[in-house]
């Protein structure tokens, strides 16, 4: 006869002050619940089905792998490292979250919300992903967009920030200023959204003539995409067009991969430089999971996208010139 679980244990409610765990093979798939938590340090090690955090305040939490929804609602200067299938926050206010999503994290009714990726994470996390069902997902090809969050409500509330990314150095203070996992802390490799200082930050190869420094042998965008760990996408073209493209494609994987030539301060120049004219109104969108660096090959020149909470919608948005 199957034991009858005791659904206690499966939720922290009003817990004030304290470190709480569930180590791994404590919650085995079940739904868990964290509601009414402050000032506490909470660790779930283990794979959820659904996650509920409600009324938390001032708390640290760290998810274990939320196989569905990861629900956070009515939390105020919370601090989250959250892994799940689906992300969606509502009325929560002034909260740090580094995620781990495959795909993009959902906000409502939310402000002051601050997104960056998950850069660590509990020894044995990827065992819990396996079991969710999420590392499945990201092999598959999707990519954790963090830098894309999706604002059901944009205009509610008014005069307030709803949600930013940490740059790359805010993100790495705030993943060191978690506190240790009881089992301890290994790091997360799985696409995402690129910081920018990451696209260009590789330095060039040293140059043994006066010309301008060599650069190394390129790649395609997609062999790119895979090295880097990120999810270039290619809108549709005709073919006329590929050939012209193409050299703006290279153009831009070299300067991605090793950086801006000596004496060079503008990326876009030297794409701009190989090229004369491309057909008007095409375009070719570059970059790591439709992340803010993308880049529009248009007329023969390259523009910045700016960010939208819509990729799908990126290429009709795209400015001509």
């Amino acid at each position: 006869m199957t034991q009858k679980l005791d659904k206690r244990d499966f939720m922290f409610m009003d817990k004030k002050g304290d470190r709480l765990i569930k180590a791994s093979g404590a919650i085995q798939g079940k739904d868990f619940v964290l509601d009414g938590c402050e000032d506490c340090e909470i660790f779930l090690q283990d794979h959820v089905a659904q996650l509920f955090i409600d009324y938390c305040k001032r708390c640290t939490i760290v998810t274990g792998c939320v196989s569905s929804s990861a629900f956070l609602r009515n939390c105020e200067n919370c601090r989250f490292k959250v892994i799940c299938g689906q992300l969606r926050t509502r009325d929560c206010v002034d909260c740090d979250l580094m995620v781990l999503v495959p795909g993009q994290p959902i906000i409502e009714t939310s402000h002051g919300m601050r997104f960056g990726p998950l850069l660590t994470c509990y020894s044995g996390f990827e065992k819990d992903m396996l079991a969710a069902g999420l590392l499945k997902r990201f092999e598959e090809g999707m990519c954790c967009q963090w830098q894309h969050v999706y604002d059901f409500s944009p205009d509610q509330p008014t005069g307030k920030v709803h949600w930013s990314c940490l740059s790359k150095d805010e993100a790495e203070r705030l993943s060191s200023a978690f506190p240790g996992a009881p089992v301890g802390e290994v790091p997360v490799n799985l696409k995402r959204d690129l910081f920018p200082e990451e696209l260009l930050a590789t330095p060039v190869v040293a140059s043994t003539t006066k010309a301008e420094p060599e650069l190394v042998q390129q790649e395609s965008a997609q062999a790119h995409a895979v090295t880097a760990g990120t999810c270039a996408q290619e809108a549709q073209v005709p073919a006329t067009t590929n050939s012209a493209i193409g050299n703006i494609t290279d153009e831009v994987n070299h300067v991605s991969r090793v950086g801006v030539p000596s004496g060079t301060s503008d990326p876009v120049q030297i794409a701009r430089d190989k090229q004369e004219e491309l057909r008007p109104s095409k375009y070719l969108s570059l970059g790591c999971c439709d992340c803010i660096c993308h880049w529009i090959a248009h007329k023969g020149r390259l523009r910045r996208s700016a960010c939208s909470a819509k990729p799908a919608d990126k290429m009709n948005n795209a400015i001509e010139g």
